[in-house]
């Protein structure tokens, strides 16, 4: 991974470096200290993950994710937040360009934690559309529908940043923006189609896909459930 550093206190950035050195996938291309520099850096290096504080000096953060989300072709999210401010970060981590987050002070199992998960996901195989298209048949949710886009839309986005089902709400307001609708929109409309797939009487796909035997299969399947155990599916 190249990694670009964005930060303007010096004691942090040998932090970086003195952790980031002992990983032998792990480049830092650039360290920017303020955030003219970082967009500059940004669009120069091309790195594969940026790691952004939010209290850069000329250009702050937010300004930073602006910028490189309205310039950037690539919109995989490829920024992690790093704020002591817990309200700010939780803010942000919708944003389409934002990974994930991290607290200040920096804990260094924490960040390779969370650089080991965006490597796994970055090379993840093309999104499955097809396969889940014909899961969503023959689970009795129509394709075609409004509700059935939603849903796809946010297995898609899981698929490739599965941390994002920690929490459900961010999805959904992700997906919100997408469509220009509003959250709730979106929630109760998973909610009625992973009520039609909990209805399903294929017991074989119930049973090979959502793990319903016999003796628990009335048993509904939450949205996040539903989600998890697809993406499973797809993965297979």
């Amino acid at each position: 991974l190249n990694v670009l550093i964005a930060e303007d206190d010096e004691n942090i950035v040998k932090h970086y470096q003195t952790c980031l050195a002992k990983e032998k996938n792990i480049e830092i291309v650039g360290i920017a200290n303020d955030g003219q520099k970082a967009i500059e850096f940004y669009n120069e290096k091309k790195p594969d993950l940026i790691f952004l504080d939010l209290g850069l000096p000329i250009i702050d953060g937010i300004s930073v994710i602006e910028s490189i989300t309205q310039n950037s072709i690539d919109t995989h999210p490829n920024i992690i937040v790093v704020s002591g401010n817990s309200d700010l970060r939780l803010n942000l981590s919708n944003m389409k360009k934002v990974y994930n987050s991290l607290p200040k002070p920096l804990d260094y199992n924490n960040m390779i934690r969370l650089m080991n998960e965006y490597d796994k996901e970055i090379h993840k195989p093309l999104f499955p559309i097809l396969k889940l298209k014909d899961l969503l048949i023959n689970l009795g949710i129509k394709t075609h529908s409004k509700s059935c886009q939603y849903l796809m839309h946010i297995i898609e986005i899981a698929f490739y940043t599965s941390h994002l089902l920690e929490s459900m709400t961010i999805l959904y307001s992700i997906t919100a923006r997408n469509y220009n609708v509003s959250p709730k929109k979106i929630e109760s409309s998973i909610r009625s189609s992973v009520r039609i797939a909990n209805k399903c009487e294929n017991k074989d796909l119930m049973c090979s896909i959502f793990h319903k035997s016999d003796y628990n299969y009335k048993q509904q399947i939450s949205s996040k459930q539903f989600i998890e155990l697809v993406i499973e599916y797809l993965e297979r």
